[in-house]
C-alpha cells in the first residue's frame, strides 16, 4: 500500500500520527463540525478561518491530503488549533482585517518583531510623533507666553502703584500750594485794608 494510502487509512480508522481520536484525551483531534461548535461559529466560517490562518495551524487542519480516490480528507483540529482560531476570532471581532490579525498572531508567536509595522502604521506613527513634537513645542511656547504675560501684569501693577503714589504726591503738593496761595492772598487783603484805614 502506498504511503498516502496508509496515511488515509490511519485517518479513517481514527489514528493520526500514532494518536487515537479519544474524546477528552490530550491528543484529541476534532472534526470540523465539533470544532466549529466549540468555537461558536458555523462550519463554513471555520473553513474560511482555516484557509486564512493556515500558516499557524497543524498540518491536519491547514492542508489535509487527498484520499486515494481523489476525495479531500476532512480537516482535523487540535486543541492548539482551536486556541489559535479562537484568538483570531477575537482579533477579527475587534475590527482587525485578516492581514492585521495574521500579523498580530505572528507577533504573539514570536515570528515577527513586535516593533515591525506596516507602511500605513509607520506613516501614522511618524504623523503621531510629529503631532506630539508640535504639541510639545506649542506647550512650551504657551508657557513662555504665560510667563511673559505674568511679567507684564506685574510691571503694570508696579507702574500703576508708582503712578498712584506720584499722583497722590502731586495732589498733596497742589493742596499745599493752594493753602499757601490762600494765606498770601489773605495777608495781601489784610495789608490793603490796613492801608486804607490809615489813609
Amino acid at each position: 500500500m502506498a504511503g498516502r494510502d496508509l496515511w488515509w487509512a490511519a485517518r479513517t480508522s481514527g489514528a493520526v500520527g500514532g494518536r487515537r481520536e479519544e474524546e477528552g484525551s490530550a491528543g484529541e483531534l476534532l472534526r470540523p463540525a465539533e470544532a466549529a461548535a466549540r468555537l461558536g461559529m458555523p462550519p463554513s466560517t471555520l473553513r474560511l478561518y482555516a484557509t486564512k490562518f493556515a500558516e499557524f495551524l497543524s498540518p491536519a487542519a491547514a492542508s489535509p491530503p487527498v484520499s486515494p480516490d481523489g476525495r479531500p480528507a476532512p480537516r482535523l483540529y487540535t486543541a492548539q488549533d482551536l486556541a489559535l482560531l479562537a484568538r483570531a476570532k477575537e482579533l477579527l471581532a475587534r475590527g482587525l482585517t485578516y492581514d492585521q490579525a495574521r500579523q498580530a498572531l505572528r507577533q504573539l508567536a514570536g515570528l515577527e518583531p513586535r516593533a515591525a509595522s506596516t507602511p500605513v502604521a509607520a506613516d501614522l506613527e511618524r504623523a503621531l510623533a510629529a503631532w506630539r513634537a508640535l504639541a510639545e513645542e506649542r506647550t512650551e511656547e504657551v508657557r513662555h507666553l504665560r510667563a511673559e504675560l505674568q511679567t507684564l501684569r506685574e510691571s503694570e501693577r508696579l507702574l500703576r502703584q508708582s503712578l498712584a503714589e506720584r499722583l497722590a504726591a502731586l495732589e498733596a503738593r497742589l493742596t499745599a500750594l493752594e493753602r499757601e496761595l490762600t494765606t498770601r492772598l489773605a495777608r495781601l487783603e489784610q495789608r490793603r485794608a490796613d492801608r486804607s484805614f490809615t489813609d
